[in-house]
């Protein structure tokens, strides 16, 4: 990669598109006038492909490209030079004298004040047993377009890297060598080489290491493949990343950023803001706009390519100051040079800048006008809310004092605090939920399994036929097809043979089952033997791989049958299998070896990335069929007889279990468990306010029937006068039971209760004035017999709405009256509690058993009477339509009464009878103190029994 103009050049390289190396040439710039926006352009593409690329840019201008790929049609890498022109586009490539050059990989080109470029270092191999590195330096002229050799460097380098500093000389960090043991060394952080074109000399320049190392930051000890700038100060070297690797530690990629000063020769390691790049391998950089340090692609080693580009912004630095280690961070605008977490935030500020602001202003207009209108026309209504509101904050029990409804409000504001605190924390925990995997076991209904797709790869071997036969003799060759590897090639560590491969594709009506039901299908083991139908080599390989039929990315490769495959799945699944990186449902068979595989059918079911999968239940997943084996090798046992079949191989494919293993993914912390969590969370919270300020009794009515409106609040209280109004009667515990009472305003007692409506306190206003004038013209209208002080008179019962004559009333009539509206008071009182308060079904079991206890006590007893049986039945039949008849007579009255204004008032004076009397009898001497009656002289009035 070199860097012109403000943009980025990139030549050939290898991707999952080139995996032998490209010719193309990219442009990759910033559109600074656009928000930063990334650009990206495809150039005249140059000759050779290549994937070991070096190149320098000369006076902005033309770009010098070094790289060793294949020329014409030959197999052999050449070393190759082209020249491209920035300005008209177009390559040339001069003529050069290739042969001096040995083929070779990681090597170094820099360009030095002189206006040439050095090459450096590098190895090639000649095999996988031998690596031959490179001690040659060479220059090459832009002008004349010639070499020139220069002194070698001992010992050799590879994978280093050279920045030209501004005296000339060339400053080469990192890098590892080969000694003659083959042991790879590597060119620490400590020392560096420094090669001077003017002297042809080499010499060693010490460093130091960083005094501090950030919290968190592995410091690579041998690092090699560093991308290196040098800062337009022209004084401080920025490298970035590399690898390490040495003959100790296994190679391992960074990410951190150190500078080295080179004049006093000191490493540093400032503090990176922002989200450091992913750490990968063989990444190429460049310097934009003296400010961007840009490292683009990578790779993991491994399979994965990196398309990534991560910008590190630099801060200006002196020539001959101090170093000022702040201000460094990784960029996602190089206009703004915001941070990724920062561009996040103004991405949501903007979009509240934009739409979100637009709809609060015009919500909070509408919201305005709505609140304005309600005032208008509501206000004593808006004022009532607010006030019922307050009470049912501050709700003090009638002669609590105010500290401990003060405490118990505290506690409640701090109860709330934590539970609001509580439940987002939950919420956190769902939203950053891990997933777990549970197994579940399922029996396969008719004890029969699956079979998987079996590719079989022969090394060595030529003519290999390959057959199987199934436990119950039933031959399946018809169901083993060649491969055609020009479609893909796998590959397998140690491959030097020609390789073939077949693959075992059985339809989906061929099962296994145990053997004692395997007359059923095909048995219970597949045997597969491989032959040769030409001579026995001394040497060879068999190498089996298992997959799941319905997902089996050979059938997609080679026989285009299975759908469902992205082609980034087709990608890696093949990058994978060309470099031998998987380790699961592999047989490997050395030469006259034999094998067994026992598989087991795996459904794995993931999660979708839909949201309502964190709710808990009814989840979405994605279920793919895999398969899971077990593998176990030997030699043949008599070889001899194999040798002389030509069969170099076999092995026995068995299911393990004769059913499925389901995994399900789900996550560990669902929405549905803060439910749970919450719920006991707030029953403890609610037990320990009870338990420290006690009980207070809840009413029956909530949200809806408090904060109703209009309509549905005028249903409600027609409802409850239409079914409760029909005794006649003042409410209990809202009205005094007499008017002698009425100062201790009853309303004042208990619970404080909601603001009422206006009018309704209009209307109780003028109804208890018009009360106050009736009851005084009673008063004075009575005639009174008797000491004054043990009369009382009642005018319950004098309407408020129209005029009434007042009669004086006798005092016999008036303790009466008393006694019946006390009746009628309870009687409203049992009607509320039954209706919104008692479960009544204890009251109506204990009726009906005492019922059928007085219906016993008053059947006679059939022995002593002497009745048959069906006298017995004809008689209890009778007693029970007499009953009923009683019943429906004793509860017609009560039911009429609610819906019945007259039916309540024909029963004030109810047909007398004994009891009656005598109730009567006793009042009246209760209350005058006379022995009126024979019940005076007790203490209780008498009362009927059940059976009376």
């Amino acid at each position: 990669m070199f860097s012109t103009g403000n943009a980025l050049y990139l030549y050939g390289g290898v991707d999952d598109l080139h995996p032998a190396g490209s010719n193309q040439l990219s442009r990759f710039s910033f559109n600074m006038e656009d928000n930063g926006q990334f650009q990206y352009q495809n150039l005249t593409p140059g000759r050779y492909p290549t994937n070991s690329v070096e190149s320098v840019i000369v006076n902005n201008e033309t770009a010098i490209v070094f790289a060793y790929a294949t020329v014409s049609n030959s197999s052999e890498l050449q070393f190759t030079v082209g020249e491209y022109s920035v300005s008209t586009q177009s390559w040339f490539y001069p003529t050069i004298n290739s042969s001096a050059f040995a083929p070779s990989i990681f090597f170094d080109v820099t360009l030095a004040n002189d206006g040439k470029a050095y090459i450096t270092g590098g190895y090639h191999s000649i095999d996988s047993q031998t690596v031959l590195p490179t001690t040659d330096v060479w220059s090459y002229d832009p002008v004349t377009h010639t070499f020139q050799q220069h002194a070698a460097r001992n010992p050799a380098l590879f994978s280093h890297a050279g920045v030209g500093l501004p005296d000339g000389t060339i400053i080469y960090l990192g890098g590892s060598s080969f000694d003659n043991s083959r042991i790879v060394t590597a060119q620490n952080f400590t020392s560096a080489t420094i090669y001077s074109p003017s002297t042809d000399s080499w010499r060693h320049q010490s460093l130091t290491l960083p005094t501090t190392i950030p919290e968190g930051v592995e410091f690579p000890v041998y690092p090699h493949d560093l991308n290196v700038v040098l800062g337009p100060e022209k004084r401080y070297i920025y490298a970035y990343g590399g690898n390490s690797e040495d003959n100790v530690t296994p190679i391992r990629s960074y990410n951190i950023l150190l500078v080295l000063d080179t004049q006093t020769w000191t490493w540093y390691m400032p503090n990176v803001e922002g989200v450091w790049p992913t750490k990968r391998l063989y990444t190429v950089s460049g310097l934009l706009y003296d400010k961007y340090f840009v490292i683009y692609g990578g790779y993991d080693g491994s399979s994965t390519f990196f398309p990534e580009i991560d910008v590190l912004f630099l801060p200006t630095q002196t020539a001959d100051g101090p170093f000022n280690p702040s201000g460094f961070r990784w960029i996602a605008n190089l206009v703004t040079n915001e941070t990724h977490e920062e561009l996040n935030y103004q991405w949501f500020r903007s979009s509240l800048s934009t739409a979100s602001k637009v709809g609060a202003i015009i919500g909070s207009i509408l919201a305005s006008i709505i609140i304005g209108i309600l005032l208008y026309y509501c206000h004593s209504g808006f004022r009532r809310y607010i006030l019922n509101f307050h009470y049912q904050l501050w709700e003090p029990r009638t002669g609590e004092p105010a500290w401990a409804e003060t405490m118990r409000l505290v506690t409640r504001v701090i109860l709330v605090f934590l539970f609001i605190s509580l439940t987002v924390i939950l919420l956190f925990q769902v939203a950053g939920s891990a997933k777990a995997v549970t197994q579940i076991y399922e029996d396969s209904p008719d004890g029969t399994v699956d079979v998987p797709d079996i590719r079989i790869c022969t090394e060595g071997y030529e003519n290999v036929y390959i057959s199987c036969v199934t436990s119950s003799g039933i031959n399946c060759d018809e169901y083993i097809s060649p491969l055609n590897l020009s479609l893909h090639t796998p590959f397998y560590s140690g491959q030097f043979l020609n390789i073939t491969c077949q693959l075992f594709r059985p339809p989906a009506t061929f099962r296994l089952s145990d053997a004692v039901r395997s007359g059923q299908n095909y048995g219970f083991r597949i045997m597969f033997y491989v032959y040769l139908l030409g001579a026995l080599p001394s040497v060879g390989y068999t190498h089996v791989t298992l997959y799941s039929a319905s997902h089996d990315p050979n059938r997609y490769v080679y026989f285009d049958e299975i759908a469902g495959f992205t082609s980034d799945e087709i990608i890696t699944w093949m990058n994978i299998d060309s470099n031998d990186f998987t380790a699961t449902n592999i047989l490997d068979l050395e030469h006259m070896s034999s094998g067994t595989v026992h598989y087991k059918v795996v459904e794995k079911q993931y999660l979708n990335g839909d949201n309502w999968n964190y709710v808990g239940f009814m989840q979405h997943r994605t279920s793919v069929v895999d398969i899971q084996s077990d593998v176990r090798t030997s030699k043949l046992y008599n070889s001899d007889f194999e040798a002389a079949q030509r069969l170099p191989a076999r092995f026995v494919i068995a299911p393990a279990m004769y059913g499925r293993i389901i995994e399900k993914e789900q996550f560990i912390f669902p929405l549905i468990n803060v439910v749970g969590y919450v719920g006991g969370v707030l029953g403890f919270f609610m037990f320990f306010q009870e338990f420290m300020f006690g009980f207070r009794p809840q009413s029956p009515w909530g949200i809806v029937h408090r904060w109703s409106t209009g309509s549905l609040k005028r249903s409600i209280s027609r409802n409850l006068r239409s079914r409760f109004d029909a005794l006649q009667t003042p409410v209990p515990l809202v009205n005094p039971v007499h008017r002698r009472f009425s100062s201790l305003n009853v309303r004042r007692y208990g619970k404080n209760s909601p603001v009422e409506d206006d009018d309704y306190s209009e209307r109780n206003s003028a109804a208890a004035a018009a009360a106050a004038a009736a009851a005084a013209a009673a008063a004075a209208a009575v005639v009174v017999t008797g000491p004054a002080s043990s009369r009382e008179v009642s005018n319950h019962n004098v309407p408020s709405n129209s005029q009434s004559t007042v009669i004086p009333v006798c005092t016999e009539d008036n303790d009466r009256r008393r006694i019946e509206q006390v009746e009628e008071r309870m009687q409203l009182m049992e009607l509320l509690f039954k209706c919104y308060y008692v479960d009544d079904e204890i009251f109506r079991r204990l009726d009906e058993t005492m019922r059928q206890r007085s219906d016993c006590d008053a059947r006679p007893n059939s022995s002593t009477t002497g009745e048959g049986v069906i006298s017995r039945l004809f008689r209890r039949r009778k007693t029970s339509d007499a009953i009923r008849n009683t019943t429906g007579a004793r509860e017609s009255p009560a039911a009429n009464t609610l819906d019945d204004p007259e039916a309540i008032r024909s029963l004030d004076n109810p047909r007398p009878t004994t009891v009656s009397r005598d109730m009567e009898q006793w009042v009246e001497g209760v209350s005058s103190g006379v022995n009126a009656s024979p019940w005076a002289q007790h203490a209780h009035p008498p009362f009927q029994t059940p059976r009376d």
